[in-house]
């Protein structure tokens, strides 16, 4: 979410609140916590929590206890478990927008996300570009990806296959130094949009977080994402797969 995304939505809130008397949030918005793409720090020293926007549905988990401003909050704290139902008390948006929560819950109930962890992939810098190049239908799986993009603590790249149904998110998590740098790759497989299943909690189309695999990077420079390349070496199904862009 960007920032200006952020003062927006406090403004409508300002709004709604001023007619109906409901406490101010006081909570730190996304852009000042430190965060990537599933995962927060908004400061707090409790257990990890797991929160929604509400509203667009970018679901993440808070790794303090704290959310930021405009997520609402699992009853279920670090125990959340999609298959369990859905766990906001107060919070029942549109069916879409429940439809992308549950989407991500699907992915993220397993355990809480955070800057490091039990997912994170090794990352190694290879300072030679010719060994890189831009992901092409020969050069890497699939037919296309969403350029590199810069989100928050981190630096995505979205891999879609063939049939647009498979999505691969990368994710690359910045650190103070090379060392302290990790990646994480975040597999789904979404059905079609006119598809008659209902979207529940513990429903499988394939989602998952893939723990095998080195990202092979060729600069550190996050100024300028367009000379941003690299390759990812995953093991799934007992074969490698090639990532590149």
């Amino acid at each position: 979410m960007s920032r200006f995304t952020d003062y927006l939505s406090l403004i409508l809130l300002t709004g709604v609140c001023a007619f109906a008397g409901c406490a101010p949030d006081e909570r730190m918005m996304l852009s000042d916590c430190d965060y990537g793409l599933y995962w927060a720090d908004c400061g707090g020293n409790d257990y990890p929590i797991f929160g929604c926007d509400r509203g667009n549905g970018a679901c993440r988990w808070f790794s303090g206890g704290e959310t930021a401003r405009g997520y609402a909050v699992a009853d279920g704290a670090v125990t959340v478990r999609c298959p369990d139902g859905w766990p906001f008390s107060d919070f029942e948006p549109t069916d879409s927008l429940r439809e992308r929560v549950v989407d991500q819950m699907n992915l993220l109930s397993t355990a809480p996300i955070a800057r490091a962890g039990e997912h994170d992939l090794s990352v190694t810098f290879d300072l030679a570009p010719p060994f890189f190049s831009r992901c092409s239908a020969e050069g890497c799986i699939g037919s296309t990806f969403v350029p590199v993009q810069r989100l928050g603590s981190a630096i995505v790249v979205t891999f879609f296959g063939p049939n647009v149904r498979e999505r691969w998110e990368l994710e690359i998590v910045l650190g103070s130094t090379r060392g302290d740098w990790v990646a994480r790759l975040y597999r789904t497989e979404t059905r079609f949009r006119d598809s008659p299943i209902a979207l529940t909690c513990g429903d499988s189309f394939g989602r998952q977080i893939i723990t095998s695999g080195v990202l092979h990077l060729n600069t550190d420079d996050v100024a300028n994402l367009d000379a941003f390349h690299g390759r990812l070496d995953v093991v799934e199904e007992s074969s490698t797969v090639t990532f590149q862009f």
